[in-house]
């Protein structure tokens, strides 16, 4: 069950009858997120969120985790920086404001969105709090715009783990300050330009279109280093999301092709063909100083964030893609039980099994599960709608399976149906 709401959590924060000036509070820490008491157990959780990194040193707040790293100040101070070259047009002439302030046992933090005119085109509130005996790391986060009403709190819950943040903030950690400690070799010495060595990927999907826009594009690697390469895009057309999941994807296989744990994007510009050109580095630590690792050729106004290849294996990895959609089915998911169901019936991924099939697709199309209920309420909605069109899908496959199974196999699949319980998220 969640714990409470903003207002309990505020008066949690302040009331501490100034215990707070009298011992120092400090976040540092490695914390995990506590899915139970955050309300995420089960199918709502379908990508766990990284383990959270806190150094806390006087006035600096940074949090890291294995895509994000973040720093601030805290003095309670605007900070005032140009939106990253890459920001869409709509918002590429913003700016973007940032002020950071530590209240009691809590760090506040504000950042704005505003257009050149002044006007605030939306933010998020968060505020990390500490609880008493300094366990327990709750983060609520509140966005807001001036068009709209302010969105429903979101709240989450980490517990302190007992390992160790990899060093203090700025030069005092190793592992951003001294390479050479892990040793790493100098960047920048190329490995190979041969082109057969070289990533290449294409697409030119005209069935799966979204609003009538197939998508053709294309990714090469132009320049391989031994911590970075060149990439260049090239693209015809398409939406925007199908879009971005290509680039992520080659990425991706790039990074399980070098042996990295870890991909970021460093900088991008156009080349003279309108082509998005990309210095991407690959590293297996994300607590590597980005200048320092990979040289000073990065663009410092964008957002560097390491994404990790472990969260996105079950997407693409076969063999883990089909482990996390097993579990998530087993958990009863209905998205899950009809990939799964599909999974049996083409058996490609996995040996043909009928009954497996049918008594997957079988309990996506019953599924009438909280699934729903543990959305955040302002997705019920879209999800409510996906999951109606997930169990008319489901139930045109069972009809269509069952044409190819002998009586007894459709009654076997019915009664293990029957006699499903869904697994308990531990």
């Amino acid at each position: 069950m969640v714990k409470s709401t903003i207002l309990l959590l505020s008066l949690f924060a302040f009331a501490r009858l100034g215990s707070a000036e009298d011992q120092p509070v400090n976040f540092s820490g490695h914390w995990e997120l506590d899915a139970q008491e955050s309300g995420m157990q089960g199918a709502v959780l379908s990508e766990k969120p990284a383990p959270y990194v806190i150094l806390h040193k006087s006035s600096e707040f940074q949090i890291r985790t294995s895509r994000v790293l973040e720093t601030f100040n805290l003095d309670g101070k605007e900070k005032v920086e140009p939106m990253p070259a890459s920001a869409p047009p709509p918002i590429k002439n913003d700016l973007q404001i940032t002020k950071a302030t530590l209240q009691q046992r809590s760090v506040k933090v504000i950042q704005e969105i505003r257009m050149e005119n002044g006007q605030v085109r939306n933010c998020i509130e968060r505020e990390w709090s500490l609880s008493d005996d300094g366990k327990t790391l709750t983060l609520s986060s509140i966005r807001c715009s001036s068009s709209s009403e302010n969105s429903p709190p979101r709240i989450l819950y980490f517990h302190k783990t007992d390992e160790k943040p990899d060093g203090a903030l700025g030069q005092e950690n190793p592992s951003l300050s001294s390479p050479s400690n892990r040793s790493l070799q100098e960047p920048g010495a190329i490995k190979s330009n041969n082109p057969s060595d070289l990533y290449h990927n294409a697409v030119n999907d005209k069935v799966n279109t979204i609003n009538g826009k197939a998508l053709v594009m294309a990714l090469d690697e132009i320049e391989r280093f031994d911590r970075f390469s060149i990439i260049r895009v090239s693209f015809t057309s398409g939406a925007s999301v199908p879009r971005t999941m290509f680039v992520v994807r080659c990425l991706y296989e790039m990074a399980k092709l070098r042996k990295a744990d870890y991909f970021i994007n460093l900088k991008e510009w156009t080349d003279g063909k309108g082509n998005s050109i990309y210095k991407v580095g690959f590293s297996s630590d994300p607590s590597v100083d980005p200048s320092a690792y990979f040289g000073n050729d990065i663009d410092r106004n964008m957002p560097l964030r390491f994404l990790s290849v472990k969260d996105y294996d079950q997407l693409w990895d076969p063999v883990e893609k089909f482990r996390f959609m097993r579990k998530t089915a087993e958990e009863g998911n209905v998205g899950s039980q009809l990939a799964l169901g599909s999974a049996y019936a083409e058996g490609k991924v996995v040996a043909q099994d009928y009954i497996q099939a049918y008594m997957w697709l079988t309990l996506a199309a019953i599924n009438s599960g909280d699934q729903v209920e543990k959305a955040p309420s302002n997705a019920r909605e879209l999800l409510a709608s996906q999951i109606a069109r997930w169990q008319k899908e489901a139930t045109d496959l069972c009809d269509s399976i069952a044409k190819k199974m002998t009586p007894w196999q459709v009654e076997e699949a019915r009664k293990q149906a029957r006699e499903w319980k869904p697994k308990q998220t531990k």
